[in-house]
C-alpha cells in the first residue's frame, strides 16, 4: 500500500457542508506524488458530495511537504496554534488549520477564494 485517505464531514450540524480528510503515505512511498493524488482525489469526493470547501483542522506546521501540497491545491492557512502538537516531543510544532474551496475554475482546478 502506497497511502491511505479518509474523507467525511467536518462538523455536524451547522459545519456540516464543509469536508474534512486525513492522509497517510508509506514511507516508502513518499516524494512519489502519492499525497498529491490523494488530496486531489478527496476534493474530487468532497465536491461530487456537494461539500461548500474542505478543511483540515491540524496540520503540523513542521510538516512542511504536506503544507506545500495544501498551498498548491489551493488550501490556505486560517489559524494556527503555536506549540499544540508535539511531534517529535522534544520540539513542539505549530498546528495550523486549511481552508480550500470546492468550486471548480474553468480549467476543472479547485478555485482558490480570495480573501
Amino acid at each position: 500500500m502506497l497511502g491511505t485517505a479518509k474523507m467525511g464531514l467536518n462538523r455536524p450540524g451547522p459545519g456540516s457542508h464543509v469536508a474534512t480528510a486525513s492522509f497517510m503515505v508509506a514511507s516508502d512511498a513518499r516524494g512519489r506524488g502519492v499525497a498529491t493524488a490523494l488530496c486531489r482525489f478527496a476534493l474530487d469526493w468532497a465536491r461530487a458530495q456537494d461539500f461548500a470547501g474542505m478543511q483540515f483542522n491540524a496540520v503540523a506546521e513542521s510538516n512542511h511537504a504536506a503544507v506545500a501540497i495544501y498551498e498548491r491545491l489551493g488550501f490556505r492557512t486560517i489559524g494556527t496554534v503555536p506549540g499544540a502538537m508535539p511531534t517529535p516531543p522534544s520540539a513542539a510544532s505549530a498546528c495550523t488549520s486549511c481552508i480550500a474551496s470546492c468550486e471548480r475554475t474553468s480549467e476543472g482546478r479547485v478555485m482558490r477564494r480570495q480573501t
